[in-house]
This record gives structure tokens, C-alpha cells and sequence, in this order.
């Protein structure tokens, strides 16, 4: 148990949080790097320590850190928020008038800091440290991208550890990179991509920019917007939920440049003879979202490339928003937020940012020497499987009833199978814990001949010893004694005691780790220890741990 210590910053007076906050805790580091890591606010392992970070969220940090190269006394560690708040994800609640009362009061803190330190780049981990420096949210769109800060310098935001660590490694690489690319911005060293945008030009100098290529060329990359597509996720998209209106479109024929323009003639007839002209077309879409909506008005296209499944080819545990992939190729402000306010501009940025990422993704999958693969895989296959979705595939509905059925038959026998190898007393029991306080009517009528003692449990006759530990009632359901500890009434008073219960045995649950783990021992097995975030070490039933346990028996 904590003990209460209320927050006794110079700022903490009046403010709504000092009478349920637990204790101040400052910033920590040196801050020697010129980068500022800030996260949320301190949790119970953080007030017991009167150290940020110093729970699971913190090991993961570290671990982070290390894998990056740095270590952690070099930053300057601080949070939104300076005191425990009353519960888990009460700073995600902005729009509350007591939690925005209380980010304004903690608020000076942090700006002290800013102004003492002077770091070069702020680092913000999680949605309420970006809506603190950035004065926006939305970790995923903006992870990686350059910001600006409400104290003059940039900030490159990231996830933060605790989501990570919750099922989230996979992010475990952005965070790295975003901190790699915190401390080139803090050396100065940051170089952001350049681009030429030509917005809404007249029909000459569209043509012109056209004709910058002689001859062929080898990659084109088309976007198209229509009403909706500014509220897509585009992770999502399977080419169907949006109207075939098309409002604008662009392309870039080279990287670092790209246009724009409205739909409509002459500058349509522009966009076929580039694509007459064209080796590939190139789109950022899972199921031809552009191409699909092109064909569909008549457009002549080349062979279309999904830059989108080059990447989902090159990480495919990562999500494949454009949005969220960019900064891994591009060094700049995020810009998906546009599409309604400026929607020539960020149509321009959408095609030449596609057209970095092209380039770049495809000489990463090069370098791994897997191109012609994902040419074979996911390029020419795709004429292939547009023909079949055209023409349909038949179902046999009753071939399709009657094989499901058949499974059904078989799982039913494996799962049957599975019961009768789990020992009764591995298998979970109802009600958890508590067993029935009265005896079952079927339990009553199985031990027939027994001598009842009041309503909890029965001295057992000598011939039903042995079904005591799995004695199956006349309608199939086993049962079992279970020692509880409950307050129960002796002579008119309330004692806790351990009592006997019959509780009914459920089947075993293959998914439930815990019971895996308990017939594990049972059988004398070896289950691998794993190091968990905490830096606990537990027992691991996970399925690649149990396959090989399997293949060596």
C-alpha cells in the first residue's frame, strides 16, 4: 500500500488534481542530447519510485533505448501531467473541464523545463503528450512526421511504451526510427524532402511538365480523389464504400516532383496520354481503389503496381497507410489532415510522396533480392484474378453444407478426444471458487444411500468413495468436491471457515493458457520461461513454444 503524499509542486496550489493526486514527480536526466522524451503522467511503480518511467512502460523504454544505441541518463525525461491522476487513461479525457483544468495548472512545469534545458527536439509518446507540445492527436498519422511545438522547437512523435509493450511490439521499429530521427534533428542534421508541386496549372505548362520525360515512361504514379476519399483508411479500403465520382486526380512522373488538377478536359486527356506512355501505373491502394474508378470512365491503363502491397511484401506486420508509412521515406510535416481544407495540395503531396515511397520501397525489396518475386506474386497475378472477379466463381451450396458439416463431425470427435486426456481435477469448475452452497438434486440423487449433513455436504457412504472424484451425474455432467473458505453460520454466529462444495467440471479449454500450463505439470512438461516486459519471467504457452515441445515428444 502507497502512502498518500499529495503533490507539493511550486504549481500545485488550488488545482483540482492536488487532493486526489499522488505526489509530484519531477523530470529526471540530463538532458545532454538535447532531446526531451514526454510522456503522459507517473502511474504507481512512478510514485513509489519518485522516478518517470519506472515500472513495465519504463523496462520497455530502456529496452527500446538500448536498441537504438542511446542511453537513457542522456535524455530528459518528463510528463504531461506531474502527479498520479485518479485512474488509468484519465488524461486522455481532454474535453473534461477537471482534466483540462488540470493540464493547464501542470502546464508551466513543463515550460520551466523547456526553457532551462532548451532541447532541440521534443520526443511525444503517446496522444496526450502530442496534444500537450503539438496541439493535435492521432499517434499513428502522426508518428515519425515533423511538428511543430507550442515552444518553438520540432517534435518527432512516436508511440508510447506501455502500448507497445501491450501487444504492440511490432511498433517497437517506429519507435526506434523516431528516436534515430530526434537525434539527426538535434545534430542539426535533418535534411527535409523538397518537392515541386505544380497546383492546378494551365494546360501548357501541365503539358510541359509531361514532356520533362522523352520516350517512355518507366513509372507512373496516378491518385485520384473523390467525395470521400479524405475519410477512407485506406487500410480498410477494399475498393467498394466509395462513390466513382472522381473530383480531382494528379500524378509524378519523377521523384520530388508531382501536379495536380481538377477532372475535367483537357487536363483528362493529359492524364491518358501519360498513361499511354507509361511502363506501369503506380497507386497506393489494397484492391485498385484509383485503377478501378479510372477503368471505370473509360481510362486506357498500363500495368498497375500496388505500392501499398510493395510494402505490406517488404513489412507485412506493419499497417499500410499511406499516412502511417511516409515518414519511413519522407522527412517532413504530416499532411492527410488537408484533404478538405487544401485538397490541390494535398493531392500534389499524395503523389509525390507515393512516388518516394515507390522508389524507396522498391530498391529496399531489391536489395533483399526478392523484386522479381513480388512481380510474379502480386503484379502478374493480378489481370488473373480481376478476370475471375469479373466472371464469379460457383458455389455449390450443398457440397459447401455438407464439408462444413463433415468438419463439425471431426472437431467435435478431436475436441471429444482432447476431454478424455485432461485429468478431471485440471479442468475448470463452476461456479469458480464458490461451489454450489446447496447440494445439486443430481448429485443428491447419485449418492443415494449417503448421510446428509444440513445443506453444504454429505459423509459419504463407503461404496461411493471412489466417484467422489468423478462422479457423473444421470444426465451426463460431471461433478466434484471443492474446499472453499466462506463465512458460514455455526450456532447462530458468522465464521470464515474452509467448507466442501460440489462444483460442476467444465470441459477443458485449449485456449485458456492457464489451463494448457496446468496440464503441462500434470504431465511433466517443461514449460519455456519468457521474459516478460515487467522483466518477470513466466511460464509461455504460446504456440510456437508448444509445436516444438510437441515435435520432441
Amino acid at each position: 500500500m502507497l502512502n498518500v503524499i499529495q503533490p507539493d509542486g511550486k504549481y500545485c496550489g488550488n488545482c483540482v488534481q492536488q487532493p486526489v493526486g499522488r505526489r509530484f514527480v519531477p523530470a529526471d536526466g540530463s538532458g545532454s542530447n538535447k532531446v526531451l522524451l514526454l510522456s503522459d503522467s507517473p502511474w504507481t511503480n512512478e510514485i513509489a519510485a519518485g522516478k518517470n518511467f519506472s515500472g513495465a512502460a519504463g523496462y520497455t523504454l530502456e529496452r527500446l533505448l538500448k536498441r537504438a544505441g542511446y542511453d537513457r541518463p542522456n535524455f530528459l525525461v518528463a510528463n504531461t501531467i506531474w502527479c498520479k491522476p485518479p485512474t488509468l487513461n484519465w488524461t486522455d479525457q481532454h474535453w473534461r473541464p477537471e482534466v483540462a483544468q488540470a493540464l493547464a495548472q501542470c502546464a508551466p512545469y513543463l515550460d520551466d523545463l523547456v526553457a532551462q534545458f532548451k532541447p532541440r527536439v521534443v520526443v511525444p509518446m503517446g496522444n496526450v503528450a502530442l496534444r500537450r507540445a503539438c496541439g493535435v492527436s492521432g499517434i499513428e498519422s502522426r508518428h515519425s512526421y515533423v511538428h511543430e511545438t507550442v515552444w518553438g522547437i520540432p517534435a518527432i512523435p512516436t508511440f508510447h511504451p506501455s502500448y507497445i509493450m501491450q501487444g504492440n511490439q511490432k511498433m517497437g521499429g517506429a519507435f526506434v526510427f523516431a528516436l534515430r530521427r530526434a537525434m539527426e534533428a538535434a545534430k542539426g542534421a535533418l535534411k527535409p524532402t523538397k518537392y515541386e508541386l505544380l497546383l492546378d496549372p494551365p494546360i501548357d505548362k501541365a503539358r510541359a511538365y509531361l514532356n520533362r520525360v522523352k520516350g517512355r515512361i518507366p513509372a507512373l504514379v496516378v491518385d485520384i480523389e473523390t467525395p470521400e476519399s479524405g475519410k477512407l483508411n485506406e487500410d480498410d479500403d477494399k475498393g467498394t464504400g466509395s462513390s466513382y465520382h472522381i473530383i480531382r486526380a494528379g500524378f509524378s512522373h519523377t521523384e520530388g516532383t508531382a501536379i495536380t488538377f481538377p477532372w475535367t478536359e483537357p487536363w483528362i486527356s493529359l492524364l491518358q496520354e501519360a498513361l499511354n506512355r507509361s511502363n506501369t501505373m503506380v497507386e497506393w491502394t489494397d484492391k485498385e481503389f484509383d485503377s478501378r474508378r479510372l477503368r471505370a470512365v473509360g481510362m486506357k491503363l498500363p500495368t498497375v503496381v500496388s505500392a501499398m502491397w510493395m510494402w505490406h511484401w517488404l513489412q507485412s506486420d506493419l499497417p499500410k497507410a499511406l499516412g502511417f508509412v511516409a515518414p519511413f521515406y519522407y522527412v517532413g510535416p504530416a499532411w492527410k489532415h488537408m484533404a478538405s481544407a487544401e485538397p490541390a495540395q494535398y493531392n500534389a503531396l499524395d503523389n509525390a510522396i507515393e512516388m518516394t515511397l515507390y522508389q524507396g520501397i522498391k530498391k529496399d525489396i531489391e536489395k533483399r533480392g526478392s523484386w522479381q518475386r513480388f512481380w510474379s506474386h502480386c503484379v502478374e497475378t493480378t489481370p488473373v484474378l480481376r478476370s475471375m472477379e469479373k466472371a464469379g466463381v460457383l458455389l455449390d451450396k450443398e457440397r459447401q453444407s455438407a464439408f462444413m458439416g463433415k468438419l463439425k463431425v471431426e472437431y467435435d470427435a478431436e475436441y471429444e478426444r482432447l476431454q478424455g486426456l485432461v485429468p478431471e481435477k485440471h479442468k475448470p469448475v463452476h461456479p469458480k471458487g464458490k461451489g454450489y452452497k446447496k447440494v445439486p438434486k443430481a448429485v443428491a440423487v447419485a449418492l443415494e444411500g449417503s448421510t446428509r449433513l444440513g445443506t453444504t455436504g454429505y459423509v459419504l457412504h463407503p461404496d461411493h468413495i471412489d466417484k467422489v472424484i468423478g462422479l457423473t451425474t444421470s444426465d451426463g455432467q460431471p461433478y466434484c468436491l471443492i474446499k472453499v473458505t466462506d463465512i458460514i453460520k455455526v450456532e447462530g454466529k458468522l465464521v470464515t471457515q474452509e467448507v466442501e462444495r460440489w462444483a460442476k467440471v467444465m470441459p477443458f479449454n485449449p485456449g485458456s493458457w492457464k489451463q494448457v500450463a496446468d496440464f503441462a505439470r500434470a504431465e511433466g512438461i517443461k514449460l519455456p520461461m519468457v521474459r516478460k516486459p515487467s522483466g518477470e519471467e513466466k511460464e509461455s504457452t504460446e504456440a510456437k513454444y508448444l509445436k516444438r515441445i510437441a515435435n520432441k515428444r
